[in-house]
């Protein structure tokens, strides 16, 4: 493998290396960060059955149990799309940004932020701000709900993926993984806590650039065929 750093004539834009780098990047940014936050879904339904018991409601109603919804059905879903949203701020996977640098001397809220400053835009602070969020560090789909119930997508301050330019490139993947894979999981198995305990929703103290939830234990039952309501 070319080492493309070593000195001025072996100087590389793009190398082997730089093509491993990336992969690995993608694995883990794509794989790691999606899987943590099906688990915060899985904990947070056990947790709350109530909201679980809802969301398979609207299931049942919409998707025949021998079929599978596309992700641009998701509108029939507005509940489901409310607790994986909710999930998403609540949590707050990725609670820092990328860094990002000052191009020029910047004024911000009356503090001078100098030219070349490495800026880390704090996500999870948006999050749990009572500015924007009526409960802020409760699990409540209604943040994303609209007074008829219909799904409300554009709440300011809920920034999981970034914002601009250098958003998360996966955004558009991850909402689709997300969606397909926990409808398909309530459609057919409901999640509870083991008998006599009671889940915790702690994050994980080794992990430094994601928020993923503490090893936890829940109960997985098929559920019986439902009746759709014509």
């Amino acid at each position: 493998m070319d080492a493309p750093y070593t000195d001025e004539s072996s100087f590389s834009y793009f190398s082997e290396l730089d093509l491993r780098t990336l992969i690995i990047d993608l694995l883990f940014a794509g794989i790691e960060t999606t899987l943590s936050t099906v688990r915060w879904a899985i904990l947070y339904l056990a947790k709350y059955p109530e909201v679980q018991a809802r969301v398979q409601s609207e299931i049942d109603q919409e998707v025949p149990r021998d079929s599978l919804l596309f992700y641009y059905e998701r509108n029939k879903l507005p509940y489901l799309e409310a607790v994986i949203h909710e999930v998403h701020r609540i949590v707050s996977l990725a609670p820092f940004a990328i860094a990002h640098a000052a191009s020029s001397d910047t004024i911000l809220d009356g503090y001078l932020i100098p030219k070349g400053t490495v800026v880390l835009p704090h996500l999870e602070s948006c999050h749990k701000d009572s500015q924007f969020w009526d409960q802020p560090n409760e699990f409540n789909p209604d943040h994303f709900l609209n007074p008829d119930g219909s799904f409300n997508n554009r709440r300011e301050g809920f920034l999981p993926f970034g914002i601009g330019r250098r958003a998360c490139v996966g955004e558009s993947l991850a909402k689709v993984e997300i969606f397909v894979l926990l409808t398909a999981l309530l459609q057919n198995f409901t999640f509870s806590p083991p008998q006599g305990e009671t889940l915790m929703t702690e994050r994980e103290p080794y992990m430094t650039t994601i928020n993923a939830p503490k090893s936890f234990k829940v109960v997985l039952e098929e559920r019986q065929s439902v009746k759709r309501e014509e």
